[in-house]
């Protein structure tokens, strides 16, 4: 029966569909959740930004594509999608404030040049610009669009965040590009960056939540099973599971810090 269930759970969690449609939102969780314990969450607003986020996950995707083509022609769909993302840009700018609208642009922007910036060995850059934007920028913007302001405990939370997002930038490119050999070769700064998240995580936490930090050891056994993508053995792991295993890991810590936000309640 558990063993059912446990492989009921890894199918829901493994699915593509899930995948796809769940990251968005754990991007802007954080800063939804820390809204919801001091105003109303303003739906609307919610559901635009999360729109936000997943339509330039899919320009990610097709731009990628594109790039792969031999006849680089602008197709409708390219045109249709980056049209919905400066009409949703534009109306955040007019009905935030001029900067809102700037930051999603200048995220929009980095994703969509991000194969050139790597092209052009930039890669570094890439990496740490898209885990200060998914990590940090986009739960500042959740938080700002309900209450007009930013807190300085969302700054310090979002410190474990872009070290996460961090995580997650490096090892999908060396996943994508195949070059996890060469991260293996590195394994200590993989490790230095996974120890740093889980150390940050509880000092920060536990000065607000105390004990319910430990709500974060929840996330071990994902954290575990993406530490073995840099063993030897990782190699009989299908392209498309290892970047499925770190999706997920990205997802259980991100609920799992969002869980020990919200024991505020009982506090």
């Amino acid at each position: 029966m558990n063993q059912a269930l446990l492989t009921k759970l890894k199918g829901i969690f493994f699915h593509p569909l899930f995948l796809i449609f769940i990251t968005p939102l754990t991007y802007i969780l954080i800063g939804t959740i820390y809204t919801a314990q001091l105003s109303t969450i303003a739906f609307w607003s919610f559901f635009v930004l999360y729109l936000f986020i997943l339509i330039n996950q899919f320009l990610e995707k097709i731009i990628h594509k594109w790039l792969q083509q031999p006849n680089k022609e602008l197709t409708t769909a390219l045109l249709f999608t980056e049209a919905i993302n400066l009409l949703i840009i534009s109306s955040f700018a007019l009905s935030f404030h001029i900067l809102i609208g700037l930051l999603l642009l200048l995220y929009s922007v980095l994703v969509q040049s991000q194969f050139y910036l790597i092209k052009i060995d930039l890669k570094w850059f890439v990496f740490a610009m898209k885990a200060i934007f998914k990590g940090g920028i986009l739960t500042y913007v959740s938080f700002f669009i309900h209450l007009s302001f930013i807190p300085n405990t969302i700054f310090l939370w979002s410190i474990p965040l872009i070290l996460l997002a961090l995580i997650v930038e490096i090892t999908e490119y060396a996943i994508r590009t195949k070059q996890i050999e060469q991260i293996k070769q590195n394994r200590i700064l993989f490790l230095s960056l996974l120890t740093s998240l889980y150390i940050s995580s509880f000092l920060i936490l536990w000065l607000s939540f105390s004990y319910f930090s430990l709500l974060l050891l929840l996330s071990l056994p994902a954290a575990w099973s993406l530490v073995s993508l840099y063993r030897m053995s990782a190699n009989k792991n299908s392209f498309s599971m290892k970047l499925k295993q770190l999706s997920v890991f990205s997802i259980i810590f991100l609920f799992s810090f969002a869980l020990v936000i919200s024991t505020r309640v009982f506090i």
